[in-house]
């Protein structure tokens, strides 16, 4: 209230101050920059297969206290290595890219949690959902996937996808078991001829 209240060690003391609560701001935005990049999938934005396997070993614990559904879905991109030996890697990560957002895109309605498995692979757990009612949601994931336009040097190019889906309690009661059933579904599909969906 009184002007020339502050004198100049005054100053100094709060510029100190200010200077530490900057520096202890901006190392908690890093911390929380770098937590976020530790369970993310650097290319493709979702999450990593190692935080997804934490989160389904707690969801398949639940799943099973509660009785409640629990699914997968395992999604691998047709003839992927054509496309880095036609248009090169590049534009191979790209095509992730772009299956990573259409992914996000096509399934937000049922809130999954979306992981890049490995190279080409995508894993995708649901809770709440029955088998049945997945098998519809792979197919039209399935069918909006090879309608979509991807625009590779210039050229218009479509992508298939074989995808596997399995379910907790209804096809094994252990979640490690579980994506493995969901693969061999998803190598089944690509065995009948690839871009169709097949269940454990």
């Amino acid at each position: 209230k009184r002007s020339g209240f502050f004198n100049q060690d005054d100053l100094r003391f709060l510029s100190l101050v200010t200077d530490l609560g900057a520096v202890a701001l901006e190392n908690s935005l890093l911390f929380q920059k770098t937590q976020d990049l530790a369970i993310h999938d650097d290319l493709t934005a979702l999450h990593t297969k190692s935080y997804f396997i934490d989160r389904l070993r707690d969801q398949a614990k639940q799943a099973r206290r509660l009785n409640q559904h629990l699914a997968l879905m395992m999604i691998d991109i047709d003839l992927f290595k054509q496309y880095n030996d036609k248009f090169g890697h590049i534009m191979g990560d790209l095509v992730l890219k772009k299956m990573g957002i259409l992914l996000k895109e096509a399934l937000n309605e049922f809130n999954p949690l979306i992981c890049r498995f490995g190279g080409e692979e995508f894993l995708v757990m649901f809770s709440g959902i029955d088998k049945q009612k997945l098998l519809i949601i792979a197919e039209e994931l399935r069918q909006r996937i090879q309608k979509k336009k991807i625009m590779l040097r210039r050229q218009d190019t479509y992508i298939t996808v074989s995808i596997g889906v399995a379910s907790l309690l209804l096809d094994t009661k252990d979640e490690d078991d579980l994506v493995q059933k969901a693969d061999r579904a998803m190598y089944a599909a690509k065995e009948k001829g690839r871009n169709q969906v097949c269940c454990a």
